[in-house]
């Protein structure tokens, strides 16, 4: 039977063996964290800009491509990838305070987001922590999977390999917008195919009970800009036809329906731009993304819109 002394010592070299893997991993955690990233960016813009703001663009990837804040009114991009709705009305609440500028909000009801669960239970559920880190959305426990980004370790690699290769994750321009989605030289008809199919599958409504949840936030952030004299403008941003064609008419049917019954309910503009034939070929960058090109092409039309109901 091992003595009490004999335990104390193992455990001190097991602690001690372990120690320059823990060191490690907190200096790496570090690294990434402190490695510059869209999420830090946009808080630490609002920060220290929020009282200029004039026009402020919320929603997820269709906004974030779509919009280009620099040919609106004072405008900044606070879109991201995948941001559900829920996040639009964390931001919103937190900078709403230094917001005394603002007159205009422009959200999209796209054809994905009113259908999604909750982030947390979502492939890309590692931009919880993104939120949580670097957003100051503290949702969750600095104990949970969400309070660090080695929980995530296959993102955290990655991230960690760009910070060794000082590759800036910085996504979006100076304004907000994404600079991912470019203009392509020449369209492509079956890559374009290709790219509806799994758009399709990635944006399928999958339950049905998520949408009073999504709409819940949408009434929150609703209510917000009439307390505060706002202008809220929905938008449903355009899709390539080919897309359109293959998409699930109720879930075409029930996006429209949610914008109207808002624009209804609170006396809000919506502008429907899902088949807007306007938009061709390389406006898209892929099915459901306009491309810089088709973003300068769309903010131009929102531009007019918003101006002529003014």
């Amino acid at each position: 039977m091992m003595r009490r002394g004999s335990i104390s010592r193992f455990v001190t070299l097991v602690l001690l063996a372990l120690m320059p893997a823990v060191v490690g991993v907190v200096v790496c955690e570090g690294l990434v964290r402190n490695h510059p990233n869209t999420y830090r960016y946009k808080h630490e813009w609002m920060l220290a800009h929020a009282g200029d703001v004039k026009t402020l663009v919320l929603g997820a990837s269709q906004n974030y491509a779509g919009i280009c804040p620099e040919m609106l009114d004072s405008a900044f991009n606070l879109a991201n990838v995948s941001q559900h709705y829920e996040h639009d009305w964390a931001l919103l609440k937190q900078y709403g305070d230094r917001l005394k500028s603002l007159k205009t909000i422009i959200i999209s009801i796209d054809d994905c987001m009113p259908f999604e669960g909750p982030m947390e239970e979502q492939a890309d559920e590692f931009r919880v922590t993104s939120y949580q880190l670097y957003m100051n959305y503290h949702k969750h426990s600095s104990l949970s999977k969400y309070g660090a980004e080695i929980f995530h370790y296959d993102i955290f690699r990655r991230k960690l390999d760009r910070v060794f290769a000082h590759n800036l994750s910085v996504d979006c321009d100076s304004l907000g917008q994404s600079q991912s989605f470019f203009t392509p030289k020449k369209f492509n008809l079956r890559q374009m195919h290709k790219s509806a199919s799994l758009t399709l599958k990635n944006h399928a409504c999958r339950d049905r009970s998520h949408i009073l949840g999504n709409v819940h936030y949408l009434c929150e952030i609703a209510r917000w800009c009439k307390t505060h004299d706002v202008r809220l403008v929905l938008t449903t941003p355009p899709l390539w036809e080919g897309y359109v064609a293959i998409l699930d008419p109720w879930q075409q049917h029930m996006t429209i329906a949610i914008a109207q019954q808002l624009s209804r309910i609170f006396g809000l503009e919506y502008y429907n731009h899902m088949t807007d034939t306007r938009f061709q070929g390389t406006d898209f960058h892929d099915a459901s993304h306009l491309s810089k090109q088709g973003a300068q092409k769309f903010t131009a039309i929102l531009k007019t819109e918003i101006h002529s109901t003014q």
